[in-house]
């Protein structure tokens, strides 16, 4: 018999998403109000990045993640009360203050 592994909402919206250079270096500037380090490995900063988004997210902003992560159009998310983050095609595009 197969076993079903039941997602939650927080795992879920994370699973399909990828992330853009220019989401990184914004994603520093605007939220955690620092300078991009200088060698970092991006997979490490990836996970780093979405694990922070995780923990900042309501659980309506992650309903709406995971609602609208596969729209073709831009979506605006608000994220952390003053930001919001820009997603198109699976993709963590900017993040604005």
């Amino acid at each position: 018999m197969q076993t079903l592994i039941k997602r939650t909402t927080e795992e879920r919206w994370t699973l399909n998403i990828s992330v853009t250079w220019h989401f990184i270096e914004r994603y520093h500037e605007r939220v955690w109000y620092k300078q991009l380090p200088t060698s970092f490995h991006r997979k490490q900063m990836n996970e780093i990045i979405l694990r922070d988004i995780e923990a900042k997210l309501l659980d309506r902003e992650k309903a709406f993640l995971d609602t609208f992560i596969g729209a073709p159009s831009y979506v605006q998310v608000p994220f952390a009360k003053y930001n919001l983050l820009i997603i198109k095609d699976n993709t963590l595009v900017t993040v604005y203050n």
